[in-house]
Order: C-alpha cells, then sequence, then structure tokens
C-alpha cells in the first residue's frame, strides 16, 4: 500500500465506514494530493479485495462493515479508526 492509498484509506475509513461523508466529500478533501482518477483505482482494487462494492460509480459504494474482510494491512488500520469512532459517538459515562 502506497502512502497516498493509506491516506486515501485511512480518511474513507474514519468518515465513511463510520457514516460522517460520503467517498465523494473525502476525494473532493484530498484532490490537492491524490489525483481522483488515483481515487477510483484505490476504490476498484479494494473491491476486488473484496471489503468495497460498489454501484454504478465507484464513488457512490460503500465499506463492509466486517473487519474480518479485510487483508491484515488494511484491517489494521480500520479497527483503529472504527474503534476511535465508536468511543467518541458512544463514550463511556461511568465513572
Amino acid at each position: 500500500m502506497t502512502g497516498k492509498e493509506k491516506t486515501f484509506f485511512r480518511m474513507c475509513i474514519k468518515f465513511v465506514l463510520c457514516g460522517l461523508w460520503t467517498i465523494k466529500e473525502v476525494m473532493d478533501l484530498v484532490q490537492d494530493i491524490i489525483d481522483y482518477d488515483e481515487c477510483i483505482g484505490y476504490l476498484k482494487k479494494w473491491e476486488q479485495l473484496g471489503f468495497f462494492s460498489s454501484t454504478w460509480t465507484a464513488y457512490t459504494g460503500w465499506f463492509s462493515g466486517n473487519l474480518a474482510q479485510y487483508p491484515d494491512e488494511y484491517r489494521n488500520i480500520a479497527e483503529e479508526y472504527v474503534h476511535t469512532s465508536i468511543e467518541y459517538k458512544h463514550p463511556n459515562t461511568r465513572d
């Protein structure tokens, strides 16, 4: 995984899988550092790896919520961000 792919993946997991933004919004945010066509290429790669599904356009797709489907390198990143987002959305209020 290249640095650009890792950055795009992290942002997609943090914002898209966790329900805050759309893939297109992430693509718009990173447009100065990651070309639109590169983002589409990453999405297609992830679809081939089996943890992303798309409709008629790649950026209208969705990520699998089953992190066990992700290859190790991707799962390690995803688990970190999903865990953090869940804690943020549902903080432990028992003190």
